[in-house]
């Protein structure tokens, strides 16, 4: 079991947001305790300040054989592990800092080969103590010997400590820039995700899931820790096992019944479906859907509304829709307009619209991982509140790439063709996301972009490959029955584990990724719900894991692992 500790107290503004990372780390063993409580824990996660009381507490469960994350602890707590700070990131005006892999820490060798972004402030310390250093700071080009995440041995126990606010750093990467929020930074005349991201994203780095490597620095942190005190049975991202997903998707923007027509061909011929979010200006053409074709909202609130302008405007046409036969929970807006930081998200679900795919780079960026992801996940706005709402990026799109409006060079037919296949190579290979593209049928008319070639290759590309082709509502909707998935370890008898799977949902082609080996004791035999299940072995984010997909049934099910 991991506890967060402390149950009530919220001082740090993103707080709640760690559920929100483990869930879709797929950790869904977790709960909130208090320090008096956490000798029932196999690992505690540490984010909140404790007092003298809480933290003394901490400390004699680490030294009787405890496991603890210590998520940006104060100099005060660092001072207690013999850690001193020598100074903060914050003496170094701007210039860009990145985390950087410890390639000797065999953890995580093999997650990331390039830094990756640090954008909130970090502690600089000098530990005297003996330590394993995960990852180093760099600043500018030049890799310090400032470790950015360590651990130590306390007594029996060991502790897992991030000298940065991982959480905050994340939740910067995937929803941008505060203070760019309801301006148009880049210039384009509108008020788009994109704005966010200028000045905060670097663009060479832009086809790296950032965002979804640090989520990865504190799994890699807690699998650690859990090494030899439970077998880790994890929910893996994707449905039968597939190391990464293509999501199709485009928008219904002026398109005509012949357009639809050519649409139906492909998604036929390939047998493959394909997500349309339509405007109440192509409404008309509802009836006309095939059942290759989920649908979604696509509104438009004007290029730089106001907050209650969009509210009202996107409501009105919301209902216009639904008027014509259109209920969905799925949302893209037209131009990808986007008001305040989390605003159009909180309007959104309002709504009841619970995944938008409103992220796609344009102006200055043109393709690439916009908020740094390639995982659905829920908002939090400035004051700590969940936002019931998923954003699913969208990195390439074809009327930012196949044009030259985003000021930078147009790709050729044959180039992105090519970089598109690289990008799915690498997600398959490394960085296990769902690459989500907005191909709009107007487009693929061979006067206008001529991106139905674009489509086939990348589709034909998948099926040879064995890589899912999904629409963004089956998408949606696996994420979010995974997302109300519970686990509990029930007993432990030799090498003999149960868990209980508990769901809200039947899910068919769950996948679930577990130890392969504890206690160097290999995993010999899974039972799920009395039955003998085959497992193979995998390596996912640059570890070998035991991988089995099962149906799930609503309510409990049991998993036995045999070592």
């Amino acid at each position: 079991m991991i506890s967060l500790i402390p149950k009530e107290r919220r001082k740090r503004v993103y707080s709640k947001f760690i559920q929100e990372i483990l869930k879709t780390e797929g950790f869904c063993n977790f709960t909130f305790c208090d320090v008096d409580r956490i000798h029932q824990s196999h690992l505690v996660i540490v984010y909140d300040e404790l007092n003298e009381h809480e933290w003394t507490k901490l400390v004699n469960y680490i030294r009787e054989g405890g496991r603890a994350v210590l998520i940006n602890p104060s100099s005060s707590i660092l001072k207690k592990l013999g850690i001193r700070v020598v100074k903060t990131l914050e003496e170094y005006h701007l210039v860009p800092k990145y985390v950087v892999v410890n390639q000797k820490a065999i953890e995580l060798r093999e997650l990331v080969d390039k830094p990756v972004q640090l954008v909130v402030n970090a502690n600089l310390c000098s530990i005297t103590r003996e330590y394993n250093p995960f990852a180093y700071i760099m600043i500018c080009d030049q890799v310090t010997n400032y470790p950015a995440f360590f651990s130590i041995k306390l007594g029996k126990g060991f502790v897992v400590v991030f000298v940065y606010d991982i959480i905050e750093n994340i939740v910067l990467l995937r929803q941008g820039r505060k203070e760019n929020a309801d301006r148009d930074i880049d210039g384009d005349g509108a008020l788009k995700p994109n704005d966010l991201f200028i000045g905060l994203l670097d663009f060479r780095l832009k086809w790296i899931p950032q965002a979804d490597i640090h989520m990865r620095f504190l799994t890699k942190a807690i699998e650690y820790l859990l090494r030899d005190i439970t077998p880790i049975v994890r929910l893996w991202y994707f449905p039968n096992g597939a190391n990464c997903i293509v999501v199709m998707t485009g928008d219904s923007d002026i398109m005509e019944e012949k357009d639809l027509d050519v649409l139906n061909k492909l998604l036929t011929k390939y047998n493959i479906k394909y997500t349309l979010f339509i405007r109440p200006e192509e409404a008309y053409l509802l009836p006309k859907i095939s059942k290759n074709i989920t649908l979604g909202y696509h509104t438009f609130p004007g290029y730089k509304p106001k907050v209650e302008e969009a509210k009202l405007k996107i409501k009105e046409q919301i209902e216009a829709l639904k008027e014509k036969g259109l209920t969905s929970e799925l949302h893209r807006g037209h131009c990808t307009i986007w008001c305040g930081w989390t605003s159009m998200a909180e309007i959104l679900s309002s709504q009841g619209v619970r995944m938008d795919l409103s992220f796609y780079p344009y102006r200055y960026i043109q393709a690439g991982y916009l908020n740094s992801s390639g995982l659905p996940m829920r908002f939090i706005n400035d004051k700590g509140e969940i936002i019931d709402i998923f954003e699913q990026s969208t990195p390439w799109a074809d009327d930012s790439t196949l044009v030259d409006k985003t000021f930078v060079q147009k790709y050729s037919m044959k180039r992105l063709i090519q970089d598109t296949i690289k990008t799915i190579k690498e997600s398959y290979s490394k960085y296990h996301t769902a690459i989500t593209f907005c191909i709009h049928p107007i487009n693929m008319r061979e006067e206008f972009l001529n991106s139905k070639l674009w489509f086939e290759e990348v589709v034909k590309y998948c099926i040879n490959e064995g890589i899912p082709v999904m629409d963004a509502y089956s998408w949606f909707e696996y994420f979010i029955k995974r997302d109300k998935v519970s686990l509990k370890l029930t007993s432990v008898k030799d090498s003999k584990f149960k868990f209980i799977v508990c769901s809200e949902h039947e899910i068919n082609n769950l996948t679930l990724i577990i130890s392969p080996v504890f206690k160097n004791q290999e995993l010999k035999e899974v039972i799920f719900n009395d039955k003998v299940i085959n497992f193979s072995t995998k390596k996912l984010c640059g570890t070998n894991y035991a991988v089995i997909v099962v149906r799930v049934k609503k309510g409990d099910n049991e998993l036995v692992l045999k070592y």
